[in-house]
């Protein structure tokens, strides 16, 4: 898997630091950390949503996306996300 990522990164031009980022957002979801206020979440959902957008774009596309375009389409889809994922947080009394 490792190498098909590698061979997708090169193939692409996607931005390593990004998907890294990527990953990174993601630790609060297995330890189970709240998102401390706004920007917080607005900053997980770019760096989450908004990085796969982003790759999204180079893969598809064969070029960026405008960032705004990739900020307000991670946010879109970051804000559902969590809204869809209330249940679940709630349950493990995690706070939004």
């Amino acid at each position: 898997m490792a190498a098909e990522l590698r061979k997708a990164i090169q193939r692409h031009g996607l931005d390593v630091d990004a998907l890294a980022g990527f990953i990174d957002a993601h630790r609060g979801d297995l330890h189970s950390e709240p998102i401390a206020d706004a920007a917080a979440l607005a900053a997980r959902c770019d760096d989450t949503f908004g990085a796969l957008f982003a790759a999204a774009a180079l893969i598809v596309g064969g070029r960026p996306a405008p960032d705004a375009l990739v900020t307000c389409a991670g946010r879109a889809t970051g804000f559902v996300d969590l809204i869809c994922d209330l249940p679940r947080r709630a349950a493990r009394r995690q706070a939004a």
